[in-house]
């Protein structure tokens, strides 16, 4: 894999919005042949990586729900894990 199909976006939304331009740009005539395998690559990784964004979220959320419900968290708690996120 090169290095521009493991580079890291800022955000999950910075990600989304790079999938939407390389599938406008694979639906319409602005890839080349011959860098057509490297922006399906490039896909390919971002949409693995925004998998395990979206994993790793509903973890720390179904966490969270899971330690209110059993009366372990505290308020205190919920401000300080969102800031080490």
């Amino acid at each position: 894999m090169n290095d521009a199909a493991q580079e890291i976006p800022a955000s999950y939304r910075e990600a989304i919005a790079e999938l939407d331009k390389i599938l406008a740009e694979l639906e319409g005539d602005g890839v080349q042949v011959d860098e057509m395998a490297q922006r399906v690559e490039r896909a390919a990784w971002l949409i693995t990586h925004c998998q395990s964004v979206l994993s790793r979220t509903r973890n720390q959320v179904k966490g969270t729900l899971d330690s209110l419900e059993s009366g372990r968290l505290n308020p205190g708690q919920t401000e300080a894990a969102s800031q080490r996120s």
